[in-house]
C-alpha cells in the first residue's frame, strides 16, 4: 500500500522534475531521497500520535539513511565493472540488508518509543487483555460445569 501512494505522488513527479535538471539514468536519486524523506516525516507523524510526544527526528533521519543507502547501492549497481568483478550472493545480501535495517531501526527508533514509556503502557494494555480473556475463559468453564 505504500509504495502505491508514494510512487505516484512523491516519487514520480519528483523524478520528472529532477529529468529536466540531468540525465534521466540519475534524476532517480533524487526521487528516491525526497520518497523516503516524506516517509520519515509521516512516520514520525504515526510515532506523534502513538506517543503524543513531539518527534525528535530520528524517525525521520533512519528512512533517510535508508534513502541515502539504497541511492549508494544503485550508484555502484550502475558501475557494471564494479559489480561484475564484486558480487554477493542473494541470500548473503538479504541477510546483510535485514541486518543493517534491524541496527539502524534500534539505533534511531527504539530510543524514541523507550522514552516515551509507551512500550511499558502498551505490555500493560496486552497483560490486562490476556488476564481478561483468562477471567472469561474461567467464567465459561464454570457456566458450563453448572449446566
Amino acid at each position: 500500500m505504500v509504495p502505491a501512494i508514494l510512487q505516484p505522488a512523491i516519487y514520480t513527479p519528483m523524478r520528472r522534475v529532477s529529468e529536466r535538471r540531468m540525465s534521466s539514468g540519475w534524476a532517480l536519486f533524487p526521487g528516491i531521497l525526497v520518497t523516503f524523506f516524506v516517509s520519515g516525516l509521516v512516520h514520525d507523524l504515526l510515532f506523534f500520535y502513538l506517543t503524543r510526544e513531539m518527534p525528535a527526528g530520528e524517525v525521520t533521519l533512519f528512512f533517510m539513511l535508508q534513502g541515502v543507502c539504497l541511492a549508494a547501492e544503485l550508484a555502484v549497481k550502475k558501475k557494471t565493472t564494479v559489480t561484475q568483478r564484486w558480487q554477493l550472493s542473494p541470500a548473503v545480501s538479504r541477510i546483510l540488508t535485514v541486518r543493517f535495517v534491524f541496527v539502524t531501526g534500534s539505533w534511531l527508533m527504539t530510543p524514541q518509543l523507550v522514552r516515551s514509556g509507551v512500550l511499558e503502557k502498551y505490555t500493560n494494555e496486552a497483560l490486562f487483555f490476556v488476564n481478561f480473556i483468562k477471567q472469561k475463559k474461567a467464567e465459561v468453564i464454570l457456566v458450563s460445569r453448572v449446566f
